[in-house]
């Protein structure tokens, strides 16, 4: 199958389950109010759909030619889209979300499958290509949080569920080691968050062979913070970096 109508079909899907996820909520859940530090559930849809916008931005800035405004700093990020949004209804919210898929899937008809996958045209791509960042923001990235309000909300065999069959996908869109550790990778940063510290280190031991750029960068990740001083993280890092 094409890459495009891959990732096409992808974006289509996650937004059918978050669709679906938004209707199961009840009236208590949607009026709640969070806070930059605990978000509510109306927090979360607005920061998937702000990053579904953030990737329709990167792909007008490629066909432009402009370099689109630097993200790398995501947690100041997140903190500055959930004060943008906090005073906004539930129904402004849902007409943001539905108007962000709606818009991305426009962008990515409107460029072809070699731009989609061409990762070195701008130094501002880092190597990223277009496809390999839509799929995360446009397909993971969403259904990631799904996954962790159903784990937080009592309901751990859903998001585990979810987690283990969006990896899955995932690992079976490229055959590249490094892309395939960086989904198991974000699976155990899930497991981590969510307490099951024994899963996130066994999802580790799979991924760092398959990505070793991960294992510097773990060791200051805070989604990982549950397990930075377990004895098996700590023997896996020690063991990892001596085969380096």
């Amino acid at each position: 199958m094409e890459k495009k109508k891959q990732l096409l079909d992808l974006l289509e899907k996650s937004h059918h389950n978050e669709l679906t996820f938004v209707a199961s909520l009840s009236e208590e859940e949607r009026s709640i109010e969070g806070t930059a530090q605990d978000w509510a559930v109306k927090d979360e849809i607005v920061h998937i759909a702000a990053w579904k916008s953030i990737s329709s931005e990167r792909i007008r800035s490629f066909k432009s030619g402009e370099e689109p405004a630097n993200y790398e700093d995501v947690d100041a990020v997140n903190d500055e889209i959930f004060h943008r949004y906090r005073e906004k209804t539930w129904r402004e919210i849902i007409d943001f979300h539905v108007r962000a898929y709606s818009e991305l899937v426009e962008d990515v008809h409107s460029i072809s499958e070699d731009d989609l996958l061409d990762g070195q045209r701008y130094g501002w791509m880092k190597g990223l290509s277009l496809w390999r960042r839509t799929v995360h923001n446009g397909y993971f990235h969403p259904q990631g949080h799904i996954a962790f309000y159903f784990s937080h909300h009592g309901d751990k065999e859903s998001g585990n569920q979810l987690m283990e069959e969006i990896t899955a996908t995932l690992i079976d869109l490229d055959e590249q080691s490094v892309w395939r550790g960086r989904a198991l990778y974000n699976l155990a940063c899930y497991y981590s968050l969510i307490g099951d510290k024994e899963v996130a280190i066994k999802k580790l031991e799979e991924a760092f062979p398959l990505s070793p750029d991960m294992i510097e960068w773990s060791k200051s990740d805070s989604d990982l913070d549950n397990i930075r001083d377990e004895p098996g993280y700590l023997a896996l890092v020690s063991e990892n970096m001596e085969k380096e």
